[in-house]
């Protein structure tokens, strides 16, 4: 065994023979190495060295070229036996900060631009302008003076990524003594417009779609409904008129059109970390691969990187799996189907289930606002039988009453809480393994589970977590939980 510190994959400190009484500790997790620590023997000037560095350097625990462990050192400190805590890679995604409109649906984020910018063409008091029930509709009004246009706009924070696609269904409706024309412009920060895209001038509809990404990308987005002469419209408020529907902003148009998948920002940050640290991850992305679902409405704003991740990770694939973000050897990405990486079989023996009343509660009630924004609550009802009651309130928004009950139900009879603790797996060709080589997203299957205890405990399970021991030899594997029925109704909801 060999613990190592490293820096531009040169050899820092070896850690081995500081090695506290082989006190180390270290995981796996959902996002691939977990943490390690260590208690070493370091001495003052050494563990000063390290503490005074501003260095975040490579660990690495391994057997001969077998990595074992890998991360970066992010704290030190300065004890009698100096302990050292390391993280894997996917901290890296913690360093970067995400300000980006990837894709939005909701036209309450379009707004009338103002009379006193544009210029003095734009003359939004001309034009009846409606923004609601998922369309925009701009009419000339009955009398007005000739000239002027109005604008309707979308901006994108201010250094976000770029708009590049725009697609929506739209009516344009002129009459054949009046002169109209309705466009796309783009709009820079501080509402400055530039490029056009198009301008018509006759009756039409359809579905248009504009990617701007061979031209220049915008900060914004603005649609106009403008009147070409200087005559006084006699007409009636409506005769000439445009209604938009199905409104979609992008700013990654994918190869099937105005789509957002969760790969495409998984590279896209994954790119960003490599530009910001270029130590800290490995630019390769040919382990993400692609949910094929499109998530229609996706914004960020002053978060990390590794919280965009957790955001997309909620949405699903076209085939149901969900998908899991972990980064393993040589910082490497990996963004896949939840699919078992390798199976290995435990031994009933090794087996630990944990009960706690706690956690459990027997009944329960529902707290919403109704039509008239007052809180309400419903009467408590059953969520399991015992011998004591306790009782819990589940907060809801948007969310059928009903459902949210059923979920809360079928969730209170979930299997125990287990995990496994052992120091040896066998692998399905029928050898022997130490269990630290378990990771998360294996599979894990008993070979003598009693059958009384199916009630109680699955015969197989997905690890979630391990969490190693050197100095007892022990590796404690953690099951994936199940997703809570309750959470999926919630998270329909909000797709």
């Amino acid at each position: 065994m060999q613990l190592a510190l490293y820096e531009n994959n040169q050899l820092i400190l070896d850690l081995t023979p500081y090695v506290e009484d082989n006190q180390i500790e270290f995981t796996t997790s959902e996002y691939g190495f977990g943490y390690l620590k260590v208690n070493t023997r370091l001495l003052l000037p050494q563990i000063l060295q390290l503490y005074n560095a501003k260095k975040v350097y490579h660990v690495r625990l391994g057997f001969g070229i077998k990595t074992i462990w890998e991360g970066r050192l992010e704290d030190v400190e300065i004890r009698n036996n100096p302990t050292l805590v390391a993280y894997g890679y996917w901290r890296s995604f913690s360093d970067l900060q995400v300000t980006d409109l990837w894709s939005d649906t909701k036209v309450d984020n379009w707004k009338v631009i103002p009379v006193n910018y544009f210029g003095v063409g734009n003359l939004p008091q001309k034009y009846t302008t409606q923004i609601e029930a998922n369309r925009i509709y701009q009419a000339y009004n009955k009398n007005g003076e000739g000239g002027g246009y109005t604008m309707v706009g979308y901006l994108a924070p201010i250094g976000s990524k770029k708009i590049e696609c725009i697609s929506y269904i739209f009516n344009f409706r002129d009459t054949p003594t009046t002169s109209m024309a309705h466009g796309l412009r783009g709009i820079t920060e501080g509402f400055v417009q530039s490029n056009s895209y198009y301008s018509l001038t006759t009756s039409v509809s359809g579905l248009r779609m504009v990617v701007t990404q061979n031209t220049i990308p915008n900060q914004g987005m603005a649609i106009f409904l403008q009147e070409l002469t200087s005559a006084l419209f006699i007409g009636e408020t409506g005769d000439i008129s445009q209604t938009l529907s199905n409104i979609r902003i992008g700013s990654t148009p994918s190869i099937s059109g105005n789509r957002l998948y969760a790969d495409e920002v998984v590279r896209y940050y994954a790119s960003g970390v490599y530009t910001l640290n270029p130590n800290q991850i490995n630019p390769t992305t040919q382990y993400i691969q692609s949910p094929q679902y499109d998530i229609t409405d996706l914004q960020f704003n002053d978060v990390t990187g590794i919280d965009a991740i957790q955001e997309v990770l909620k949405y699903p694939s076209t085939n149901g799996l969900p998908y899991r973000f972990q980064v393993w050897e040589d910082k490497t990405i990996y963004f896949e189907p939840k699919t078992a990486r390798n199976t290995y079989y435990a031994r009933f023996s090794d087996l630990k289930i944990t009960r706690t009343f706690d956690t459990t509660y027997t009944q329960d009630r529902i707290v919403y606002q109704d039509a008239n924004d007052i809180t309400q609550r419903t009467a408590f009802y059953t969520l399991q039988q015992w011998n004591t009651q306790r009782q819990s309130s589940t907060k809801i928004d948007n969310v059928s009453i009903t459902a949210v009950q059923t979920a809360k139900i079928a969730d209170s009879t979930q299997k125990e809480r287990i995990e496994i603790i052992t120091d040896w797996l066998q692998t399905t060709q029928g050898n022997f393994v130490r269990a630290y080589e378990c990771r998360s997203g294996d599979k894990i299957i008993f070979i003598d589970l009693p059958g009384y205890l199916l009630d109680v405990v699955d015969n197989s399970f997905m690890v979630q977590e391990t969490i190693t021991n050197m100095q007892t030899g022990l590796t404690r594997i953690i099951p994936e939980q199940t997703i809570a029925q309750l959470d999926n109704v919630i998270a329909r909801s909000k797709l």
